[in-house]
């Protein structure tokens, strides 16, 4: 049974919070703004108090934070995922972040055996709510039937691309 774990829970990661427990899916949760701790606990989230703390709770994590800074910090700082994380995790990058970042943070990742996805989204909160958006990926290793099965409970259309 996969675990998820989510970092970042502002508008968009509320609303893939809300899919997720349409779906039956209970993720552990860490987001540095307090209110927004309050708004996951209240969809019945368990609520962690970093984001390796999520990471040793999850065996998938979708990371939904606003800049490449936020992201490079999230995954790679003292209590980032990559602290917590082990192998085989599966990290998901919804944030609209530069390539580079990604492969910053997959180089950072392949060293723990962590595989990471740049998964980004198209669509606004609402539209997530109903699952009317897009997701798509670079599948830059094996493409993850877990990963299809969880980003398909959110999209109504979901596109894999890469070698």
């Amino acid at each position: 049974m996969e675990r998820v774990g989510m970092i970042g829970a502002g508008a968009m990661g509320l609303a893939l919070l809300e899919r997720l427990k349409l779906a039956g899916v209970r993720a552990t949760v860490y987001d540095s703004y307090p209110p927004a701790l309050e708004a996951a606990r209240a969809l019945g989230c368990q609520i962690a108090s970093n984001a390796a703390d999520v990471a040793r709770d999850s065996t998938l994590i979708d990371v939904v934070v606003r800049t490449d800074e936020d992201v490079v910090q999230c995954m790679t700082g003292p209590d980032g995922v990559l602290a917590g994380a082990a192998s085989g995790t599966l990290v998901l990058l919804h944030s609209s972040i530069l390539p580079q970042t990604v492969k910053q943070i997959e180089a950072a990742a392949q060293k723990k055996s962590v595989f990471v996805v740049d998964a980004c989204m198209t669509g606004v909160p609402p539209r997530c709510r109903r699952a009317n958006y897009a997701s798509s990926s670079v599948a830059r290793r094996s493409s993850s039937p877990v990963r299809n099965l969880i980003c398909s409970r959110w999209a109504s259309r979901y596109f894999t691309w890469g070698p």
